[in-house]
């Protein structure tokens, strides 16, 4: 018995990468795996999100870290609000 695959589409893709890092800051590595994705994909996100905004990359000694900015948060209320109006199935908060 294998677990149905669960299809989402790339902009909850993109609201659970921001919703891990409200949390705290994290690595590539980490961040790729909290968002369920494969690295290599998770990679090619998270270039676009740099180059849009929504997330910044810092360095803390010898590793890199993501964090949300400011329009990533915007980002995160407004997919909220959106669930809200249009609950689309399978897009619930986690």
């Amino acid at each position: 018995m294998g677990s149905a695959r669960r299809y989402r589409c790339s902009h909850q893709i993109i609201y659970e990468m921001l919703v891990a890092l409200t949390k705290k800051p994290l690595g590539k590595t980490k961040l790729c795996s909290r968002s369920n994705m494969p690295l290599d994909r998770c990679s090619e996100l998270l270039i676009e999100l740099e180059n849009c905004g929504l997330i910044y990359k810092v360095r803390e000694g010898n590793r890199d870290f993501y964090r949300i900015a400011e329009t990533g948060y915007v980002y995160v209320s407004l997919y909220e609000k959106l669930l809200e109006l249009v609950p689309f199935s399978g897009h619930g908060k986690r």
